[in-house]
């Protein structure tokens, strides 16, 4: 928490939005009633400027480059609504006791020092350029059906990162590095131009029809579509480019108030 507020997000619903996380997963990662590994602590820490080490233990570490700030500094509303919702089995003030954190620390602590000593444990080092730029891909769990039926499941969340370069996205795509995300194309209702296994790059920040083209939306049965789109006057269009038929995906025309947009797709990465 301390790390979020001195980076200037005053609350867990913040700090999920600028994730593009689950308000109620990122609030119980920080209240400590569900655990998250190490790729999610350097998500975190990168968010924050802060290391993954301080984001994993709760406490300032002696090579962490950012200054001590005492929790007075930043304790003005330290208590949120949003953590006693996200978690409300669990006592905040509980959560956040000195013994918790030491307890925690401790565990990831020694976790770390397994990953460690494991036999090629260590992960490479992978070279980051301050020329490319990180985009998340998402999961959504009715994207996952196999029969048709929706999964449960609220939201999306993320399961990688990609990089880019920043010129690809400001100058090719012409969007913010903020306005994208990644997803994987499950079904062959646009083939040939995206095949299954494709990962599709959606504007998310996109949320109404501007030109003619391939839309991420739901419709009235709150089902989930990648579909041509083309507007006649008050109705869409709606159309595949897979001349077989498609069940999950008709080609059919109907009202603009029946849809909800909710990204375009802006570009492809073709699987091999």
């Amino acid at each position: 928490m301390k790390a979020r507020r001195m980076a200037g997000y005053r609350s867990a619903r913040a700090a999920s939005h600028a994730l593009r996380a689950k308000p109620a997963t990122y609030a119980a990662h920080e209240n400590g009633s569900r655990g998250f590994g190490i790729d999610d602590a350097r998500r975190y820490a990168k968010l924050f400027r802060v290391s993954p080490g301080w984001i994993l233990t709760g406490e300032y570490l002696s090579d962490d480059p950012h200054p001590i700030v005492s929790d007075a500094a930043i304790a003005d509303d330290i208590y949120e609504p949003a953590f006693a919702k996200a978690s409300p089995v669990r006592n905040v003030d509980e959560v956040l006791s000195d013994k918790n954190i030491f307890n925690f620390g401790k565990q990831a602590l020694e976790l770390l020092a397994q990953l460690a000593s494991a036999p090629q444990a260590k992960p490479p080092e992978i070279n980051i350029s301050e020329d490319n730029v990180s985009i998340g891909e998402v999961h959504i769990p009715q994207m996952r059906t196999h029969d048709g039926s929706p999964v449960e499941g609220e939201g999306y969340e993320f399961i990688a990162q990609w990089q880019f370069p920043k010129k690809y996205i400001s100058e090719i795509l012409k969007v913010g590095p903020n306005d994208i995300s990644i997803l994987v194309v499950v079904d062959d209702n646009m083939s040939p131009t995206y095949k299954m296994g494709d990962h599709l790059i959606i504007n998310f920040q996109l949320k109404e029809f501007t030109v003619d083209g391939v839309y991420f939306f739901l419709t009235e049965d709150e089902k989930i579509h990648i579909q041509n789109i083309k507007r006649s006057k008050t109705q869409f269009i709606l159309s595949n480019d897979n001349p077989e038929p498609s069940t999950r995906h008709p080609e059919r025309t109907v009202d603009k108030k029946t849809i909800i947009i909710h990204g375009k797709v802006c570009g492809v990465i073709a699987a091999c």
